[in-house]
């Protein structure tokens, strides 16, 4: 029998070594872990980023803005003026003026082109100085905009837009 207890090696001392073991990955896994000094979590390092995103849509390509336009403008010595701008896709217009409460010779008709400028929010009519201002153009119309292509506020500021009626 006692030939038998020579052989044995008792469980504890394996069970010692893979309690040892188990401590030490345990301790190297927490120690991998642990963050950067100077290093911020969800850093982007800038060079990574490669592409960046640019929105194309804008009243020239996105809106139907070909066709006929009209409104009443403000006027300081007449009822108004009755404005009819027709603005066709090869980037020429017809423009009518109409000077409400004046005489038969207040109608003023041009034709020209018109030019978009880098935005393709903003065209400028070209030619003829009666009819050369600048519009926005916004979704079923035209917003007259002042000399320095700003809108107008106030409260006349809805009398300054063109409606497109075709």
């Amino acid at each position: 029998m006692e030939f038998l207890f020579l052989n044995y090696k008792p469980k504890k001392i394996n069970l010692m070594k893979n309690t040892f073991l188990l401590a030490g990955i345990l301790f190297f896994g927490l120690v991998s872990c642990k963050k950067q000094e100077g290093q911020p979590e969800n850093q982007i390092d800038e060079n990574q980023i490669t592409t960046e995103f640019v929105d194309e849509h804008n009243a020239q390509n996105s809106l139907d803005w070909a066709g006929e336009y009209q409104g009443v403008l403000p006027c300081a010595d007449c009822e108004g003026i009755k404005l009819t701008l027709v603005l066709h896709p090869d980037h020429t217009f017809y423009g009518k003026q109409e000077y409400l409460g004046k005489d038969e010779n207040s109608v003023f008709e041009a034709k020209g082109s018109f030019v978009w400028d880098n935005t393709g929010l903003i065209i400028t009519i070209e030619g003829d100085e009666t009819f050369r201002k600048s519009y926005k153009v916004v979704e079923e119309g035209l917003i007259h905009l002042d000399n320095d292509r700003n809108e107008i506020t106030g409260n006349l500021e809805e009398h300054y837009r063109l409606t497109k009626i075709r």
